[in-house]
């Protein structure tokens, strides 16, 4: 199973990812790029590398989410 999370590495999102990775699958992680080191280190919190929470590099107040191509 594929989960997609904003706010992953938020207060109570950073839970919801490790409840997730119970279940198995890859959890795709909605963050900003200044965020990234945070999102390395909550990796290493859960015991999960780049193949199992990928991050996604954008933000949800820009417009078409920033930094994410266009389809």
């Amino acid at each position: 199973m594929n989960y997609f999370l904003t706010g992953g590495t938020g207060f109570i999102g950073r839970f919801l990812v490790e409840k997730l990775l119970a279940r198995g699958g890859t959890v795709h992680v909605l963050v900003r790029e200044q965020s990234q080191e945070k999102l390395d280190t909550l990796r290493e919190r859960w015991g999960a590398d780049e193949s199992r929470v990928k991050a996604v590099i954008g933000d949800l107040t820009s417009p078409n989410l920033a930094s994410m191509p266009r389809r």
